[in-house]
């Protein structure tokens, strides 16, 4: 499937690409997943509106995402690592990180609607 923002996307348990972000001057390369049940699901209006909102400030999400993720834990960008960006089926928006201390259970960094972070046990 082609989508206007993060290009052709494959379908596995969701639709997904891969994107080059930076964080904390470190470049990764993360997983773009936008969550659906079956292939044949579109994406609905509340996803792709969440797209283009990331998508056209993801510059200033991803500073965000630096001074939450310092609030939450002053040594954050060792202490974790980005894997996924999740767009949920409602429309929220998530940058999935792995906890180096907690191989169990990473953080959360809510960036859409609202700004916030939490354990992905907790978010997902």
């Amino acid at each position: 499937m082609m989508n206007k923002y993060f290009g052709e996307l494959s379908y596995s348990m969701g639709w997904k690409t891969k994107r080059d972000i930076k964080l904390f001057g470190n470049d990764y390369t993360i997983t773009i997943k936008i969550q659906a049940y079956e292939p044949t699901d579109s994406i609905p209006e509340v996803q792709e509106q969440a797209c283009r909102e990331y998508t056209e400030n993801e510059k200033e999400y991803l500073k965000s995402i630096e001074n939450m993720m310092l609030e939450f834990c002053d040594y954050a960008e060792s202490r974790f690592s980005p894997r996924t960006l999740l767009f949920k089926v409602n429309g929220k928006c998530a940058l999935l990180c792995d906890d180096a201390e907690d191989l169990d259970d990473g953080i959360a960094v809510e960036i859409i609607p609202e700004k916030n972070v939490t354990y992905q046990n907790l978010y997902l």
